[in-house]
C-alpha cells in the first residue's frame, strides 16, 4: 500500500497532504512525487493540495 493511500483513510475533504520520502541510504528526502494512481484518489477525497518533495528534497505543492 502506498503511503498516500494510507492516510486518505484518516483524511478530510479540504485537508493538505504532505508526502516525502527518505532512501534507505541516506538522511536526505528524495523524490515522493504521488503515482497517477494515488493522485487519482487524492482528487476523489477532495484534499486541496499536496504538498511533496522532489528529488533535490525541496517541497512543491500540487493544487487540486
Amino acid at each position: 500500500m502506498h503511503a498516500e493511500m494510507d492516510v486518505l483513510r484518516f483524511a478530510k475533504p479540504g485537508d493538505v497532504l504532505e508526502v516525502m520520502r527518505f532512501p534507505k541510504k541516506g538522511h536526505h528526502m528524495t523524490m515522493a512525487k504521488p503515482c497517477r494512481f494515488c493522485e487519482a484518489e487524492i482528487r476523489k477525497a477532495k484534499i486541496k493540495s499536496v504538498r511533496y518533495t522532489n528529488w533535490d528534497g525541496e517541497f512543491v505543492t500540487i493544487k487540486l
